[in-house]
């Protein structure tokens, strides 16, 4: 049964954060120009049509252009190229093969097809066999090779900032798990792999004591958090936008590429929006949001609202479909899309984004409920309760100065660069005895830390994950 959260639908007074934000000197001063230009929501000449150029002013550009590209062409290429000493098997010379991977990203995992030369990975693009990717990739997916190669890796092993080797850490680690005793915390990154969940079973057994907190530089998961207020767990929201009449996004730009469920999703929707036959219809989007999104550009109705007031809205919104509370809140829209929502029945669905609170995730989930929606679905991704992270790195920082934290393990995270701005994270990590750190590159952390070890790229190393709806690659 989904609970009802507590939403303050009181509008926050404008006037008094106006007194107190401010972007410049003249703002601060009540510039009349100011407040006029703080009516349009983009900057002078943003929203109006880019001039026009002529044909021979876009000739004159491109012939330079070309002519300053081919100075890089003008001299002899000299590479040295040997055979192989042992032929490879499957492997022919300037012949690319493909093998099927998956690309970790915020928790989830991708699938992805790697075309390869010579063992060098040169292309990634989507798996058509995979049911989330079905053959596309977001722009993460095919930069991930430049990362591959990037010349700022970490290369070797250190040891209090020296050049160490492997063999100089296993030794430690040896020594350092005959004790056992050790009051040992793991700030790791979001993983969805089992042989990793495997791990940590067997470490919390090896050390009773071990605290493991999943940490992310964007700060608490609100749609966790929300879904775990709502059904006691964390659960995923996944949507079937192609079953969708009416969609109601509250600040969640799900076309983004940085959404970990952006692949299927746009597909879905690109879906709803398909005319196939004269009987066909669109859904309709309606968008609110505080600032101008990928999403917000395809709504049919998109309103501009200031990301404080969008848990009011929805509260109200939600009272209008008769869930939870009455609400003081209004807008001339909100009528209209309730009884749109309300005629949609289980065509309707109701989401939030990243940016919004927990609540506005719960409320959108009993929303959903309540419509009957056909359009959400919930995935149990056998994930534990979790706990507020920012809270849980505070306490930790607390711990860190306190003397209470013997190891300190650190996996593909840079807390000393990203942590909130209230917690001295690297005055705590140095009172650390043992810290150990590994990451592709040699950071902020990295510098800190007692061990520092260059961790392998998905594309070079073995691995396992789950996918946005749960399948394991």
């Amino acid at each position: 049964m989904i609970e009802l959260p507590v939403i303050d639908s009181r509008r926050p007074n404008r006037e008094d954060s106006e007194s107190r934000i401010w972007r410049s000197l003249n703002d601060l001063k009540g510039d009349p120009s100011v407040r006029e230009a703080r009516k349009n929501e983009f900057g002078p000449n943003a929203a109006e049509a880019p001039s026009g150029a002529s044909r021979r002013q876009f000739l004159q550009l491109m012939g330079a252009s070309v002519a300053l590209g081919g100075l890089t062409a003008c001299r002899r290429p000299e590479e040295l190229i040997l055979p192989y000493a042992i032929d490879q098997a499957d492997v022919i010379p300037g012949i690319p093969l493909y093998y099927a991977s998956s690309m970790p990203f915020r928790g989830v995992h991708r699938g992805i097809l790697v075309e390869s030369h010579e063992g060098r990975p040169t292309k990634v693009e989507g798996n058509p066999q995979h049911p989330v990717s079905r053959g596309r990739t977001s722009p993460f997916e095919q930069a991930s090779i430049l990362e591959l190669y990037d010349p700022d890796r970490s290369r070797q092993v250190r040891r209090k900032g020296a050049v160490a080797t492997y063999n100089d850490f296993v030794a430690f680690v040896r020594q350092l798990s005959a004790g056992g005793g050790e009051r040992m915390v793991v700030l790791a990154d979001e993983s969805a792999s089992p042989t990793r969940a495997g791990l940590r079973e067997r470490l919390q057994q090896k050390y009773p004591q071990l605290r493991w907190i999943t940490y992310s530089p964007e700060g608490d998961d609100a749609e966790a958090l929300g879904m775990q207020l709502a059904f006691g767990r964390p659960l995923r929201p996944s949507y079937r936008f192609s079953e969708a009449r009416v969609i109601v996004s509250l600040d969640a730009d799900f076309l983004s590429p940085t959404e970990r469920g952006m692949l299927p999703h746009t597909a879905e929707f690109a879906e709803s929006r398909r005319l196939g036959s004269p009987e066909d219809t669109m859904s309709r989007l309606y968008v609110v949001e505080s600032s101008y999104t990928t999403t917000g550009a395809k709504a049919d109705h998109r309103i501009r609202l200031r990301s404080s007031d969008i848990p009011a809205f929805a509260a109200a919104l939600a009272a209008r479909l008769g869930v939870g509370a009455a609400a003081s809140f209004d807008h001339p829209l909100l009528a209209v899309m309730a009884e749109d929502l309300r005629s949609a029945g289980a065509g309707a669905v109701m989401l939030a984004g990243d940016t919004q609170p927990p609540e506005v995730h719960a409320l959108c989930a009993a929303v959903n409920g309540a419509l009957g929606s056909a359009v959400a679905a919930y995935l149990d991704t056998g994930e534990e309760t979790r706990p507020f992270m920012a809270a849980s790195v505070q306490a930790l920082a607390a711990e860190m100065l306190a003397g209470q934290v013997d190891v300190l393990l650190l996996l593909n995270v840079n807390p000393v660069y990203s942590a909130p701005g209230d917690i001295d994270f690297k005055t705590a990590l140095q009172r650390v005895p043992v810290s150990i750190h590994t990451s592709l590159h040699y950071d902020e952390t990295a510098r800190v830390c007692s061990w520092h070890l260059p961790a392998a790229h998905y594309l070079e190393a073995w691995g396992d994950g789950r996918a946005f709806d749960g399948t394991v690659s």
